[in-house]
């Protein structure tokens, strides 16, 4: 009965949590998020974070940021017959489909609050690696990865948002130094601040600025 009422409860935390985020992105959504200046900075393989709306991402915003940034997801940029989407992983819980996927840009930024977009490049001195960092987002996108629920960054068979970036970065292109300290590589695996770390990252374009 108890194992019942959790999940009830889980499941009525959603539910309401979509309400929610549905009624924001209506009433938000004539509000420009990406100018067109700032969408031609864009390059295949940038990584995008935005703030989303309702209150699984208010807890997010909160405890796995640093200021001045709240951003609760991210994904990769990519091209698809010559338009922007967006690869990157939900739970079934917030999405229709469950872990890795693609959605346009236009829909992604939709979701976002006005005003809480980054758009960050990985630091390299190869040049190809934007390239190779979007070739590899659409090949595990076709591999079909379900959702982490768990959490576990050793284990590849499931990915969560940012576990899906870094996986590609770190362990397919074994281009990133991951802190081996267990406090410091929690924090970065586990949080949202790796994605927006200008040790790693360069941001390109920055709509906080505009708060």
């Amino acid at each position: 009965g108890i194992l019942f009422l959790c999940i009830l409860a889980y499941k009525l935390f959603f539910y309401l949590d979509a309400l929610e985020e549905k009624r924001l992105v209506q009433k938000n959504a004539s509000i420009v998020r990406l100018s067109p200046s700032q969408i031609g900075q864009i390059k295949e393989g940038d990584i995008i974070l935005r703030r989303g709306y309702g209150y699984f991402s208010d807890m997010i915003a909160e405890r796995l940021n640093q200021k001045p940034y709240d951003v609760t997801h991210s994904g990769i940029i990519v091209k698809e017959h010559g338009k922007w989407i967006v690869i990157h992983s939900l739970s079934s819980d917030v999405s229709s489909i469950n872990g890795v996927q693609k959605q346009a840009l236009e829909d992604f930024l939709m979701h976002s609050q006005p005003n809480k977009l980054l758009i960050t490049r990985f630091k390299s001195d190869i040049i190809k690696t934007n390239d190779e960092i979007a070739g590899l987002a659409k090949y595990h996108l076709n591999k079909g990865i379900p959702f982490d629920l768990i959490g576990n960054y050793e284990d590849s068979s499931s990915m969560y948002c940012t576990e899906f970036i870094l996986h590609i970065i770190d362990q397919d292109l074994k281009l990133l130094k991951i802190p081996n300290e267990n406090t410091g590589r929690e924090k970065f695996l586990k949080t949202m601040k790796g994605m927006y770390d200008t040790n790693y990252f360069k941001i390109i374009v920055n709509t906080y600025q505009s708060n």
